[in-house]
């Protein structure tokens, strides 16, 4: 049976791959892009089976009326593929540009929850259909300089799980599609606002996934038996994984390091320490073989033990005075 789809940045990377796909099967697509030059050549190649739409996701007006302007032989749509998204800088937060972090949130989100509430009245009027989001791994692995954009994916996620139970009901199946690592398409360049050398940084020395791998995906969720929603799919290379958290160490600061190394925990210079082994913190750096201070001297404790020993005549306490006298002189 042909299907009717609606794909969403049909003129480059995974949107025209999905198109391609699904139209060698004999399904119908509705291309929607921005850039009309690439729509007209996608119809050339595709043929009548590919009915361009020059549309920005983030005219919400636009969207909005998207039942009413779809020619009448094409409302019925069978499967919504919200693929328009886009990633911009990888500057920390406190340095971000906020019409970067604007605009990903307006076609990221906005543009995808307008089109699915354009579009999901006709399906649920129909009890029947298909809905793919293509969200990301950056949605699960926050990494730095991801800030708005793993945020925005995170949200695509939620906003699939959370469509999946209000449609429970209407037998439309909602999934997920979160790719990891994926070259060959213009995300990068997009990112590094043209930026070719950054751009193919990114993909140096690996195999990634490509836009055929991510529309085979889409493809094989479409073409489930209609009894079988996939929730979500996680997909990377094999060149890449889940990596470590963040840590960021202390010790990795010269001073804090000079002052481990010259100082026990009491403050005490040479890293020479009076508690006993066993109620020294596991911080505490090995004491090293040192000259004793000239305030303290050595001598035999009268239970046979040697300890150190404050001089009673010293004319001023040890640096770790700041402990009571009896613990600055043996342990008992």
């Amino acid at each position: 049976m042909s299907l009717t789809l609606f794909v969403t940045g049909v003129t480059a990377g995974f949107g025209r791959a999905i198109a391609r796909r699904f139209i060698a099967d004999g399904h119908r697509v509705i291309g929607v892009g921005r850039r009309a030059e690439r729509l007209a050549e996608l119809h050339t190649e595709l043929g009548d089976n590919f009915l361009p739409m020059q549309l920005d996701v983030t005219d919400l007006t636009a969207v909005d009326a998207l039942p009413q302007t779809l020619p009448a032989a094409w409302r019925d749509i069978d499967v919504l593929v919200n693929n328009a998204g886009l990633a911009l800088g990888t500057a920390p937060a406190q340095q971000a540009d906020l019409a970067d972090w604007d605009l990903m949130v307006n076609t990221n989100i906005s543009g995808l929850i307008h089109v699915t509430r354009a579009l999901l009245p006709g399906m649920v009027a129909r009890n029947k259909g298909t809905i793919v989001n293509i969200g990301s791994t950056a949605g699960r692995y926050a990494y730095p300089g991801g800030n708005v954009y793993c945020a925005s994916k995170a949200f695509v996620e939620q906003f699939s799980l959370c469509l999946r139970a209000d449609l429970v009901a209407n037998n439309i199946r909602v999934t997920d599609i979160m790719p990891g690592l994926v070259g060959g398409t213009e995300f990068s360049h997009v990112r590094f606002h043209g930026d070719a050398q950054k751009a193919d940084a990114v993909y140096q020395n690996t195999k990634p996934l490509d836009e055929n791998d991510i529309a085979e995906a889409v493809h094989w969720v479409v073409n489930l038996p209609d009894h079988v929603n996939i929730n979500v799919i996680e997909m990377m290379p094999t060149c890449q994984a889940p990596g470590p958290l963040a840590i960021s160490r202390q010790a990795n600061n010269k001073r804090q390091k000079k002052r481990q190394k010259n100082f026990c925990h009491q403050g005490l210079p040479g890293g020479r320490c009076l508690l006993p082994r066993s109620l020294r913190p596991r911080s505490h750096p090995p004491a090293r073989r040192r000259s004793v201070p000239s305030s303290i001297t050595s001598t035999p404790s009268p239970r046979g033990r040697f300890g150190w020993r404050a001089t009673p005549a010293t004319p001023h306490r040890p640096p770790c005075a700041t402990l009571p006298l009896s613990m600055t002189t043996r342990w008992r």
